[in-house]
């Protein structure tokens, strides 16, 4: 008997001794490959400071953030908002394939509502992005945040090769539509095509915002879009069109 517990003491030391062997490895593995990418020594196999080897690529570390260039607030006629606001990708060379992002609503009482949402970015793009039907009651102005984007080559992410071409203003008396057509020059499907429109007032500034989505443009499609615009809109004044594809 006694002989017996000394082989299961044993035994369990034996396997117990495996176990922590494991772990152990797992954990130096994983220090040594990944823990040095934030040490700010270069080390191990790194190219540069912190990048290139087992860490990120030192062209991805190198790259300069989405910049916020401007923001607007617009009231919409079912009490929700709309910012507007304008991106600016710096790289040439990559996109912001994901670019997260959170639109807050700031009242006289703080922060009054907010939405989340992803965005892309293009390589070296300037870009308007319109998030429309944020919630919120008292709002005076609007502010964005920013994630961390996920970064694609050109060659993994390009941008979609599309045309518009007709565009007008259809006036219904007081109402009016952005309507026209858009086209898929690729040879590949175009997934998603998002337009929107907006009508400035007299001083320049976004009074009324739209948009309208299409789906799957074939290669070589021309398929015709229309934006409604539910509030009532003056004549004479000037509008804007923006336009996003996805494959």
């Amino acid at each position: 008997m006694q002989s017996t517990l000394i082989k299961q003491i044993i035994y369990g030391g034996f396997y117990l001794a495996i176990l922590a062997g494991i772990i152990y490895g797992g954990y130096r593995m994983v220090n040594v490959r990944y823990g040095t990418c934030f040490d700010g020594s270069k080390n191990q196999n790194e190219v540069q400071i912190d990048c290139g080897g087992d860490c990120v690529p030192c062209e991805i570390k190198a790259l300069l953030p989405i910049q916020i260039t401007g923001n607007h607030l617009i009231k919409n006629s079912d009490g929700t908002f709309s910012i507007l606001v304008s991106l600016k990708n710096p790289n040439i060379n990559y996109a912001a394939a994901t670019l997260p992002f959170t639109a807050k609503l700031v009242g006289g009482s703080g922060i009054v509502g907010e939405q989340s949402g992803e965005t892309v970015v293009y390589a070296g793009e300037i870009k308007t992005l319109l998030i429309t039907s944020i919630h919120g009651v008292g709002a005076v102005r609007g502010e964005i945040l920013l994630g961390a984007s996920e970064w694609k080559s050109n060659a993994e992410f390009p941008k979609p090769n599309i045309q518009l071409r007709g565009i007008r203003v259809i006036s219904e008396g007081t109402k009016k539509s952005i309507a026209g057509f858009v086209s898929n020059l690729d040879s590949r499907l175009v997934g998603a095509v998002t337009l929107f429109g907006i009508f400035e007032d007299g001083g320049g500034l976004p009074f009324v915002a739209s948009q309208t989505s299409l789906t799957e443009l074939l290669p070589s499609e021309e398929r015709e879009f229309r934006i409604i615009f539910p509030e009532e809109i003056g004549n004479g004044m000037e509008f804007r069109l923006y336009t996003e594809a996805l494959y």
